[in-house]
């Protein structure tokens, strides 16, 4: 059942050294930004110490928001600024974060 927020659906996360993750991730966000949805099942999930690479964009009407990639070949990730549709509004990067181990790995 869809929340305030929307129907949420795993994708794939592609970590920088090569392993893939599954996190949830608002529907409209992934189809958006260019996610590939993948089954809960599919790898293991991410890690809490992991923080996923994420664009930073902003609404016609001005809302903002972060919204992960879960690939680091992602188009709209290496461009850094770009425009694209969602919930019926036009979006613009603002910039982008990368992906941030928080202390927790042990590789």
């Amino acid at each position: 059942m869809a929340g305030v927020l929307g129907a949420r659906k795993y994708i794939e996360y592609k970590s920088e050294n090569g392993t893939s993750y599954v996190r949830q991730q608002r529907l409209v966000d992934a189809t958006a930004v260019g996610n590939t949805v993948v089954a809960r099942n599919a790898f293991p999930s991410l890690p809490r110490y992991l923080r996923p690479r994420r664009v930073h964009c902003k609404s016609a009407s001005g809302l903002v928001r972060a919204i992960a990639i879960g690939d680091p070949t992602n188009a709209l990730y290496l461009s850094g600024s770009d425009s694209f549709s969602m919930d019926g509004e036009n979006w613009a990067t603002t910039g982008r974060s990368g992906e941030n181990d928080r202390g927790g790995n042990t590789d």
